[in-house]
């Protein structure tokens, strides 16, 4: 029998689910269920494609990123919600395990190679309209992150070649813009094929006037957009078009403390 208010009645005494601990709590699959998060001895989280076991029921975003063998001064932590929302977590901000929706740990390694710069000029976006396109589709993970996070994105063909084109793209202080288009092409095999590079409209600039390397114009539909070549090692069954997204954030952020 159960009672109002989240308990239940074991040989006729009411019991506080909440009060109730388990011996190991999934984080990955609980957070999928969408039920109250219960009382743990133990957790499992997933970071990247790795799972891990904890006593733990708050840790610091260091603790998180020590579990995976790495460090604040050479990666960024984010987690993902149900849903799709992705949060950055900082070195010592405490991340509590029993958060409602806490699905997995996302690891941004503070690495990338810049391409050569570039004068050629590639192919053509065809230029965002007031109906957002969706020309094609995406995994279900890819657009549940889009809509939570960059609900304007379009989905575009032109040529043959498909991009994702996030509009209204957050940039952050220390660029002449705030706002920007932001393209990415959805790579033939994706996600077994790796994405790579980004394309922004207007161009950036850094305020402080320093210039930034492995710049290229791209011609989208008449106009110039800006083409940042930056590289990284794909990682089958962990990078995506979140973590790619999640990467081009750090690029900004990197560029700003050269």
């Amino acid at each position: 029998m159960t009672n109002s208010n989240n308990q239940h009645n074991v040989h006729g005494h009411a019991i506080d689910a909440e009060n109730i601990e388990i011996d190991l709590l999934d984080l990955e699959k609980h957070s999928k269920t969408g039920k109250p998060v219960p009382k743990a001895r133990r957790y499992r989280l997933r970071i990247d494609d790795a799972f891990y076991e904890t006593e733990k029921q708050e840790l610091t975003g260091a603790e998180i990123l020590a579990l995976a063998s790495k460090s604040p001064s050479d990666s960024t932590l984010r987690q993902r919600l149900h849903g799709g929302k992705v949060e950055t977590v900082a070195p010592e901000q405490i991340v509590r395990l029993d958060t409602p929706g806490l699905e997995r740990f996302i690891v941004i390694p503070k690495e990338n190679t810049e391409g050569e710069n570039n004068i050629l000029e590639s192919n053509v976006i065809t230029q965002s309209a007031p109906i957002l396109r969706r020309d094609f589709n995406l995994p279900e993970n890819d657009t549940a992150f889009l809509d939570t996070n960059h609900p304007n994105w379009e989905a575009v063909t032109d040529n043959g070649i498909p991009y994702v084109i996030l509009n209204n793209f957050p940039v952050p202080p220390g660029y002449n813009n705030s706002t920007v288009k932001a393209a990415i092409i959805i790579t033939s095999g994706y996600p077994l094929a790796a994405l790579d590079m980004v394309y922004f409209f207007p161009d950036l600039a850094r305020a402080d006037g320093r210039m930034i390397n492995a710049l290229a114009p791209h011609t989208i539909c008449g106009q110039q957009w800006q083409r940042w070549s930056r590289h990284y090692g794909w990682r089958h069954g962990v990078d995506d078009l979140t973590i790619h997204v999640e990467r081009i954030k750090s690029w900004l952020d990197d560029e700003l403390r050269k």
